[in-house]
């Protein structure tokens, strides 16, 4: 019940069926192997919310290397959970790492909110190297959050 609330609260904010959610961030870490540096990676999520509780997302991540993944699902299953009538969240794994974005929405508008837990210290592949690397104290830098 409570993902049909969601959309109808969101439906209002686009003249079209679908709701696009625009969700980007810069998280500052540190590349402790190889080639040891503090790094400031760009993270872009695009989420299209679809009628009948359909979700769609797009995520990529800044570098030489560029990483895009893209994946459909249902609200309240996989990754996407519906938190509220105002808010959704997503979750998913880096390594060691759990990671949780948060999107709540006003009218029009949204604000968006990463938490990260686990591990200080995680493996993942780097978009600088085109290799795995060693990654530690993630820290979330900005985010902005935006629908249309």
């Amino acid at each position: 019940m409570r993902k049909w609330l969601f959309l109808v609260l969101l439906a209002p904010c686009s003249a079209q069926a679908d709701t696009h959610i625009y969700v980007e961030y810069i998280v500052r870490q540190e590349r402790v192997s190889p080639q040891p540096q503090i790094v400031r990676p760009r993270i872009s999520h695009h989420f299209v919310l679809h009628d009948g509780g359909a979700v769609s997302s797009v995520s990529q991540s800044s570098g030489k290397y560029s990483d895009k993944s893209e994946r459909s699902t249902q609200l309240g299953k996989d990754q996407f959970k519906v938190v509220d009538q105002r808010t959704l969240s997503r979750t998913w794994s880096m390594g060691a790492q759990q990671r949780k974005l948060t999107i709540t929405t006003q009218g029009k508008s949204c604000t968006a909110r990463l938490d990260i837990t686990g591990s200080p210290e995680f493996r993942a592949l780097s978009t600088d190297l085109n290799q795995m690397a060693v990654y530690r104290n993630t820290q979330v830098e900005s985010i902005t959050c935006r629908i249309e």
